[in-house]
């Protein structure tokens, strides 16, 4: 989050207005502190419709010509040296000194921690190293090079395709090149907006490495009997493919409950891939007493589970694949800003107000019906997590490099990052917080305190 600024540092707007009339205005001024003013006779009714045009006057006049909007719910008295002060003080000139933007103005700092979680949730979650215990796009890539494996023939039409490691060091040769050119560099970004900028600029690069693995023809017929659901159950047995702990318990305890719902937002190559490795998963799993009651419900709600990824288009078709990675390549799910597009609206304007608080004036948003909860792990979930109502972010210890690298985003760029336990100590008034734990399982912990 950007800088925090004292209030003296804010836009301010002065409002020329009796401070007798303000005073009898703003209900959360304390009379007994202000002697001088308690002596004066109450306004009379037309004074104070007078005022109240006056106040609506100025707002329009001023608010909307300079975009500043003084009128905010948590109003904030400062001194004449623009000191913040809870406590109302008549200036000789009787002008009142209203910030312009306010810090507090989230929509959901209204409500603690505690509130938040109580309300109906619904929860987002990344794939890749949120869910997973590692990154998993080397296993997608797997799919096709199964399917090449059994189907030699390919080879003599479209060419024998690279392998992986070139695909990845071609990705990161463009990624190292674009971050040497690119300014300002990592350290001088010190805003939400300067990271949003830069992590907006990587989607050339991201849609490049889609548009080598399509013309390396990778998965030309790959089908999801065939070829999905056989790597992935390798994967799954062989330990090669590993869930987080308290992913299960996670889902049982969202998704008994008819209000709540879970979806999974992902990067990943295969939303047919992550609903299979969940299957899967659950299936292994349900071999454990403890988890075993819950199966059947477990693997229905991964049946049913909104899946926002990209797609292998074609899995399901008898020819199999024709090769391309959703059918339009510049319309997947690729960068954080990507993922930001598919979170709910009310997110996406909150995450205005986060960038724009202590910089710009900035209006309010209401509450959705539901809590967002986004639970991530690296740089492709900083804009969801900033944009959720409660943010968490999943940290290994020792953290790994995509985790390390989104722990240090937030430091440069001023959120603080609290453990999910901390969240029951904060003030609604605070301002934006992003939390972190060690797996699902604590997730499911503080649920289960919040409801008490």
């Amino acid at each position: 989050m950007e800088e925090r600024r004292s209030c003296r540092d804010r836009p301010q707007v002065l409002l020329p207005l009796p401070s007798f009339f303000i005073y009898s205005r703003i209900h959360d001024i304390d009379k007994n502190t202000t002697p001088a003013l308690a002596a004066r006779r109450r306004p009379s009714r037309v004074c104070g419709l007078v005022g109240v045009v006056v106040i609506i006057f100025v707002t329009l006049r001023f608010g909307f010509h300079h975009r500043i909007y003084p009128w905010y719910p948590n109003l904030h008295v400062v001194d004449a040296q623009g000191v913040e002060d809870p406590v109302f003080r008549q200036e000789p000139d009787h002008w009142l000194r209203v910030p312009a933007s306010s810090c507090t103005s989230f929509s959901t700092m209204a409500l603690d921690f505690r509130s938040l979680l109580r309300r109906p949730i619904h929860l987002i979650l990344d794939w890749d190293g949120t869910i997973t215990k590692n990154d998993t796009l080397s296993l997608v890539g797997e799919i096709g090079y199964h399917h090449r494996k059994h189907n030699p023939e390919l080879d003599n039409v479209y060419g024998k395709p690279p392998p992986w490691s070139h695909l990845a060091d071609a990705w990161m040769e463009d990624f190292s090149a674009h971050q040497a050119h690119y300014e300002p560099k990592t350290s001088a970004r010190r805003t939400i907006r300067e990271e949003r900028t830069w992590l907006s600029s990587l989607t050339p690069i991201e849609n490049n490495s889609v548009r080598r693995v399509e013309g390396s023809k990778l998965f030309k017929g790959v089908t999801a009997d065939r070829d999905v659901n056989v790597v992935v159950s390798a994967a799954v047995g062989e330990g090669r493919l590993r869930l987080r702990h308290g992913w299960d318990s996670l889902l049982a305890r969202l998704l008994k409950k008819r209000q709540d719902r879970a979806s999974i937002l992902s990067v990943n190559w295969s939303g047919t891939f992550i609903r299979q490795a969940m299957s899967h998963s659950a299936l292994r799993n349900g071999e454990c007493p403890d988890t075993k009651e819950d199966i059947r419900f477990i693997q229905d709600a991964i049946a049913s589970m909104d899946i926002q990824a990209n797609e292998i288009f074609g899995l399901d078709t008898p020819e199999g694949s024709d090769g391309s990675l959703t059918k339009n390549s510049e319309a997947g799910i690729r960068t954080s800003a990507d993922k930001l597009a598919h979170m709910p609206e009310s997110c996406r304007k909150r995450l205005d107000l986060v960038e724009a608080a202590c910089e710009e004036p900035s209006d309010t948003v209401e509450l959705s019906e539901q809590t967002v909860v986004y639970v991530g792990d690296s740089s492709t979930d900083f804009e969801a997590l900033l944009a959720a109502d409660v943010g968490i972010c999943i940290r290994d210890t020792p953290m790994g490099s995509g985790q390390r690298e989104l722990a240090e985003t937030f430091e440069r760029v001023g959120v603080e990052v609290l453990h999910v336990d901390e969240g029951f100590a904060t003030r609604p008034d605070e301002t934006k917080i992003v939390y972190w734990a060690r797996d699902l399982k604590e997730i499911v912990d503080i649920l289960s305190r919040a409801e008490h």
